[in-house]
């Protein structure tokens, strides 16, 4: 069996809405946690998933933020372990670029959720309540009013609506985007080090929801960030994390493009446990709030019913 926890900020700072942060003394305790119960591996363990009889674990690090090296690999070697971080590759290509899932974190953080919906409406017609009822699977632990959020900018805009919401945000609330991305993403160096340690996958290039592309958009996605990831690391990337992760968020065609544009394995955010049969390009995972310490612990309750 293999269970897979993901990761996104870590930070000792709270924030009243739109990122929730672990902090690094909670992120030590829940994976010392995960330790004594589970073998933690790398990456270049997971094809036991189909053949062993261990209980293991993959540690993932999903967007390729700077505070993940600065925080989440110090942890990780200083308990002697491996895990997988996947970047996003537009922002280290492009210093002046701040994927815009980041920018509505930020906002969100700072900025009521119902003005931002309000000025979203001029976009999309927002059906609150019907549209919710797809929003929660999508976004287990948002209230009500940001799951809607997230839902009708991700999955219910078109690509156009997206770039002329986000660039309408940037220009009211003169957003410096260079500054942004340094102080946000790591460095190709940075990138460079966990590579030459078999610690770097994909996140695709833009972090767009895959199912809203078409195939040739997805294989672009795909193959741009593996050769910029490869050009950087100088080592095959093998695993794909793909962008949300959520059952809305891919389709078989996605997955199956993964597996022909080079990739061996494909992280989704479905919760549960990966057994023997499990299929290697719809891995599943969990939240670190999913977990031991997390707001709730899933993972225990999975692991009874088994």
């Amino acid at each position: 069996m293999l269970i897979a926890v993901n990761y996104h900020y870590l930070r000792d700072e709270s924030y009243k809405d739109g990122i929730y942060p672990i902090t690094k003394a909670a992120l030590n305790k829940q994976i010392k946690k995960l330790a004594s119960r589970f073998r933690i591996i790398g990456q270049d363990e997971i094809h036991l998933v189909n053949s062993s009889n261990e209980d293991l674990c993959i540690l993932t690090f999903d967007d390729g933020l700077r505070e993940q090296f600065d925080v989440g690999y110090q942890v990780i070697k200083e308990l002697g372990l491996k895990a997988i971080f996947f970047p996003s590759t537009r922002p280290i290509q492009n210093k002046e670029y701040v994927l815009p899932v980041h920018l509505l974190h930020h906002i969100r953080a700072n900025y009521d959720t119902n003005i931002l919906l309000e000025l979203l409406q001029k976009f999309s017609t927002i059906d609150q309540k019907n549209i919710y009822e797809k929003a929660k699977a999508q976004y287990r632990y948002d209230h009500q009013l940001a799951a809607t959020f997230k839902y009708v900018y991700n999955f219910e805009l078109s690509n156009v609506q997206r770039v002329s919401y986000i660039n309408l945000l940037i220009n009211e609330l003169e957003i410096d985007l260079s500054q942004f991305n340094n102080d946000l993403y790591m460095t190709e160096r940075q990138i460079s080090i966990l590579g030459q340690e078999g610690m770097i996958g994909s996140h695709c290039h833009n972090h767009n929801p895959l199912s809203s592309l078409s195939l040739d958009e997805v294989r672009d996605e795909m193959i741009r960030s593996k050769q910029i990831l490869e050009s950087i690391i100088s080592v095959e990337i093998d695993a794909i994390s793909y962008p949300y992760g959520g059952p809305s968020s891919y389709t078989d065609d996605v997955l199956s493009l993964a597996n022909d544009t080079g990739y061996r394995m494909g992280f989704t955010m479905t919760r549960g446990l990966n057994s023997k049969d499990a299929k290697m390009m719809r891995l599943k995972r969990f939240d670190t709030n999913d977990v031991y310490g997390g707001k709730t612990d899933l993972l225990t309750e999975m692991l009874k019913e088994q």
